[in-house]
């Protein structure tokens, strides 16, 4: 489809539908999608970061050696420069050997892709100890282990809690077992949820 076209459909899906989804689109108009949609100033830089760890996520996803795991993908912005940074891990640990391994094979799909126009830097790293929970695998997972979780409001006057992560209840709402008891979060109002690292 050349270009000038595909932004014209772009526009008009984008005035339609403000919450479309990325990825259908992503599948019918290809990598080029981010591109375009920056060219005609439609989506914001927050929304492209969410949309650009979408498609890193998948991306990576789909190109990684079985063995290893896709932790996390953050786009961020630090003083002048853009990082582009992925969270890998396996059962036995993540070596500098492994991230160099993985850093090259991502490095060679998306410059074969070329889904960012911008630039940026990528950093292929493991977690880390004090690893942030995101997918329901984390919390399952990581089940019986002390976290500490930030909320976006205030919950009853609290913003941060500690306790232990008892997993997600039927409706997907995370469970901890703090000094107080047990107390339920909504996903959505969690800014940020991690092992709790004690030294």
């Amino acid at each position: 489809m050349p270009s000038q076209c595909l932004n014209i459909e772009i526009s008009a899906r984008v005035g339609l539908y403000p919450l479309f989804n990325f990825i259908e689109l992503l599948n019918m108009y290809g990598f080029e999608l981010i591109t375009d949609l920056l060219k005609l100033n439609i989506i914001g830089g927050a929304f492209v970061a969410s949309k650009i760890e979408q498609l890193v996520e998948k991306l990576v996803e789909e190109n990684i050696p079985a063995q290893y795991e896709l932790v996390d993908v953050e786009y961020v912005k630090e003083g002048s420069l853009k990082y582009l940074r992925i969270y890998i891990d396996k059962d036995s640990g993540i070596t500098l050997n492994d991230c160099q391994i993985l850093s090259r094979i991502i490095s060679e799909k998306l410059d074969e892709l070329d889904p960012i126009e911008e630039n940026y830097m990528l950093e292929v790293s493991s977690p880390g100890l004090d690893r942030h929970l995101k997918k329901d695998k984390d919390f399952e997972r990581e089940k019986g282990k002390e976290v500490e979780l930030k909320l976006f409001k205030s919950k009853d006057g609290v913003k941060e809690f500690e306790g232990t992560l008892l997993g997600l209840d039927e409706n997907g709402d995370v469970e901890i077992e703090t000094a107080k008891g047990i107390i339920k979060f909504v996903k959505k109002d969690i800014a940020v949820i991690r092992l709790l690292l004690k030294i």
